[in-house]
């Protein structure tokens, strides 16, 4: 059964819709502990911090532009990350900013 409302995103080519709150999303940024993940949005304009719930679905919780927010986001949501996740996350995310910033 599909959530609804949720974001779906057409991979080219493959011709598979996938949802953002799908384990198999292909845009995951970093999991940072079994009950938290950063991904990207199906537009690539911001960062999701989604936390999963009791069914098994990934929710947003935060939708952050910047690695600060991102940061801000996991301090207030008192999220309990490995460090070497945590910090390949923001990496990642600062790569991605980067980029971006780079092609306008």
């Amino acid at each position: 059964m599909q959530p609804t409302g949720a974001a779906r995103v057409f991979i080219a080519g493959f011709g598979l819709a996938i949802n953002e709150s799908y384990d198999d999303y292909p845009r995951i940024v970093a999991r940072l502990n079994d009950r938290w993940r950063i991904i990207e949005c199906r537009d690539r304009v911001q960062w999701i911090l989604q936390k999963r719930t009791a069914e098994a679905r990934w929710t947003g919780r935060s939708y952050c532009r910047t690695a600060e927010a991102l940061r801000r986001c996991c301090r207030e949501e008192r999220i309990e990350i490995d460090p070497r996740r945590h910090s390949l996350a923001i990496r990642v995310a600062d790569m991605a900013r980067d980029a971006r910033q780079d092609s306008f």
